[in-house]
């Protein structure tokens, strides 16, 4: 089978060095995610042409030419990073021109096989071209739906009526495909109303465990982390919060990434200095940091919209570690993943807080025994080979 998968996400070795020559350090998510998809599903006897949209803007990237290029990743996988121009508008429009001619080569190519279309719905430019060209030749498409671009991005600012349009076409796109690879059962109620084929993916992990969790001894500091996106909406306030409720002095509270709760962090870091910011590193740096603390917390909360249509990548990243690692009960997150997670009932510093007291009273013994029950199931029922094949034989399916 052939397949064109279109997305941002780069090989990576391609992915680090962008990481490095970049501006402003971020991370996505989405990159990490696709590459272990991308590698599980190369598996199988299958051809990838990966039409990649590399994940860069002007601000942080200094090219305003973003030039076309090749890379064989591996025999069966190769990556086709498009031209474009990197300036607001001029931007989208260059990539709508250039993903099309490349999706046109590609169906050419492919003719006589079995072929299917795999995209990336957050390129809203790239999806609705990719859309367009599927449905006038005839080739099956997929939507791989990590996030929903109207309930992610925000429509304000000077363009907003540009992004309100933007987002309408995505909204309105998002109903169009012929198959839909999910993050979320909820995501079906949202854009899947004629229960077209579909496909629950929640998560991935590499096959190979990233290493045992090493943490400090019992009577050192007990390390809570929290690394991603530093968002209010995200609940770091009310993470940072509450640390007023958590009387210990051996607790120390780190904070890992970049988002508009930086300057309410450091301001909190002021009068507590327990508190710590630690701004952004590299994810294979992080891996090693998650191994080492006392306990992982995502206290995302569970009473927003948005939550019902995400799964977050943190969650399988620190079931992997190997550490202990507590979450806000979230409703895009099935219920099997709460044998092995530590459940916070709601985004509250109070809440937060009486948890965390209630897990540093615990035998951290029976801590880690959990967080290693959980370890083994991601390895064994979430790795990138077992997902991979669940996508190839849906898309086998669908074609």
């Amino acid at each position: 089978m052939e397949i064109l998968f279109i997305s941002n996400t780069m090989s990576r070795e391609s992915y680090e060095t962008l990481y490095k020559i970049r501006k402003k350090k971020r991370i996505e998510p989405s990159q990490k995610f696709f590459d272990l998809i991308l590698s599980g599903m190369a598996e199988q006897d299958v051809n990838i042409h990966c039409l990649s949209v590399i994940p860069v803007y002007h601000e942080i990237y200094p090219k305003f030419v973003i030039k076309k290029k090749l890379e064989q990743a591996a025999p069966n996988k190769c990556y086709e990073y498009i031209g474009f121009l990197n300036y607001p508008l001029l931007k989208q429009v260059s990539v709508y021109y250039s993903v099309g001619k490349a999706i046109k080569k590609w169906i050419k190519k492919s003719k006589g096989k079995e072929r299917v279309i795999v995209v990336d719905p957050m390129l809203v430019e790239v999806t609705h071209k990719a859309l367009k060209l599927a449905k006038k030749s005839g080739v099956k498409i997929a939507a791989f739906v990590t996030d929903v671009p109207s309930l992610t991005f925000s429509a304000g600012g000077r363009l907003g009526g540009l992004k309100r349009l933007y987002l309408n076409i995505s909204d309105n796109d998002l109903s169009k495909f012929d198959a839909y690879i999910l993050l979320t059962e909820q995501m079906n109620e949202l854009f899947n109303k004629e229960k077209k084929e579909n496909l629950l993916i929640e998560s991935v992990v590499p096959c190979a465990s990233i290493g045992s969790h090493e943490k400090n001894k019992t009577n050192e500091e007990f390390q809570i982390m929290y690394a991603g996106k530093l968002h209010k909406k995200f609940g770091v306030n009310s993470l940072v919060d509450a640390m007023k409720f958590i009387d210990k002095k051996n607790v120390k509270l780190l904070l890992y990434g970049d988002g508009d709760s930086v300057d309410y962090i450091k301001n909190a870091a002021r009068s507590d200095a327990r508190i710590e910011y630690r701004g952004v590193v590299p994810v294979t740096e992080v891996e090693k940091i998650i191994r080492s603390v006392s306990l992982l917390i995502n206290p995302r909360p569970n009473d927003s919209e948005f939550v019902k249509y995400s799964f977050p990548s943190k969650t399988v990243e620190y079931l992997l570690s190997g550490t202990p690692f507590a979450s806000v009960r979230l409703p895009g997150i099935p219920r099997e993943y709460y044998n092995y997670i530590m459940p916070i009932e709601k985004s509250d510093p109070i809440v937060i807080a009486d948890a965390i007291n209630d897990i540093m009273d615990t035998d951290y013994d029976a801590l880690t025994e959990k967080a290693e029950q959980g370890q083994r199931f991601v390895l064994e029922r979430k790795n990138n080979k077992i997902q991979g094949k669940k996508i190839i034989d849906f898309l086998s399916r669908i074609c």
